[in-house]
């Protein structure tokens, strides 16, 4: 279950506020459009462990939590699960960051679609951000991985 297909559906359940979500983005940036969705986040990720048996992606802002409340109820959601896996470039934040940047570039730009630098902030923010450690029960690093080396390293986790 890839989280972006079916995020809205869960969210709109959840009473989610698409224009107070943009409205918050708009007046105090993308960082605290996150907090405004982290209680949404966590119980969207507790109803997608009842629901779907298999992997779940959650990708990166679907992970961090800065209200501890919140993290501890991920952690509690996620406690049961014996694969928790963190996909990262690097063990180096920095090599991690300027990897992800060039890797969002390109796929911007393939999309047409344009970037600023709060957008680079934001995928940096993420990137720091302890909770995702937290959550981790194990951590794959992919830079100069193939797809499919990095399925088989995830698969003899097992």
């Amino acid at each position: 279950c890839h989280v972006d297909a079916v995020r809205w559906g869960y969210y709109e359940q959840l009473g989610y506020d698409r224009a107070l979500a943009d409205q918050i983005a708009a007046e105090q940036g993308l960082i605290a459009m996150l907090r405004y969705c982290e209680p949404f986040d966590v119980a969207m990720l507790e109803q997608l462990l009842v629901d779907h048996s298999g992997i779940i992606d959650l990708g990166a802002s679907n992970s961090v939590y800065e209200n501890e409340a919140l993290l501890c109820r991920a952690e509690a959601a996620l406690a049961p699960v014996p694969y928790v896996i963190l996909l990262l470039p690097s063990a180096d934040p920095n090599a991690s960051g300027a990897i992800l940047k060039e890797r969002l570039i390109q796929m911007l730009t393939a999309a047409g679609q344009s970037y600023s630098d709060e957008l680079f902030s934001l995928n940096d923010y993420l990137l720091r951000q302890p909770a995702n450690g937290r959550l981790a029960k194990q951590i794959v690093y992919t830079s100069g991985k193939q797809p499919d080396e990095i399925c088989a390293e995830i698969v003899l986790l097992g």
